[in-house]
């Protein structure tokens, strides 16, 4: 899950002639409190409206405002779980994204970001559901999900809550294999307790609707 996945090479991004005005229009019309600005496919950072309305910036180039861009960005190699939080931590609609040479190729929005995680995790696909309890300072996401592709499975969604103050955690996962057995031998030799579950279609749905509230909850943190 990886952020170069969600990338949306259609939103906007500003340049250094173009004004405040013409910014918050763009944010207007797609939903957005912020944009990137970019020369020449370098990424110099985000405008973000409040700045835009809290300094009266609006006939302002950007050119002679860069003083006010914000210098946020994903690289493309990273989970989405950091987009998540990068957006969080600074109130984002829009997150940037580069590549390793540190140039600007997409941008990933909140809303689409959480349309597609809910779709990625989707009931329909077939598979096993396992439920793993963890110490929360044992507990390595990279790991566990690299354990179930050594034994030729795949990860189609992974829900995480807390159940008490004593830093356990249990970790809800989705996973397509065609020999769940040594998935679990293979997580129980890293000490990860895992069980298989069994649920109701009508109970699943319930079951992801509160485990991807919980999930995004989680990450924000």
């Amino acid at each position: 899950m990886l952020t170069k996945n969600y990338i949306s090479k259609s939103l906007p991004f500003l340049q250094l002639n173009d004004d405040g005005n013409k910014a918050l229009d763009i944010m207007e019309d797609y939903m957005l409190t912020e944009l990137p600005v970019i020369d020449q496919n370098n990424y110099l950072g985000i405008l973000q409206s409040k700045v835009i309305f809290d300094f009266n910036l609006f006939n302002e180039k950007i050119q002679d405002i860069k003083q006010k861009i914000h210098n946020i960005y994903i690289n493309e190699n990273q989970h989405v779980f950091d987009a998540f939080k990068l957006m969080h931590l600074y109130n984002l609609t829009l997150l940037p994204v580069l590549n390793s040479k540190a140039h600007y190729i997409g941008s990933i929005t909140n809303a689409e970001l959480i349309n597609n995680l809910a779709q990625t995790v989707t009931i329909k696909e077939e598979g096993f559901f396992l439920k793993i309890t963890i110490e929360k300072k044992d507990f390595s996401l990279a790991e566990i999900s690299n354990i179930i592709e050594r034994n030729n499975g795949k990860v189609l969604g992974m829900f995480i809550e807390s159940i008490n103050e004593n830093e356990q955690m249990v970790v809800y996962i989705k996973i397509f294999s065609q020999d769940i057995d040594d998935i679990i031998q293979s997580l129980d030799k890293y000490n990860y307790d895992a069980n298989i579950i069994n649920y109701q279609e009508n109970e699943t749905n319930e079951m992801y609707n509160e485990r991807l509230d919980n999930l995004i909850k989680f990450i924000k943190t």
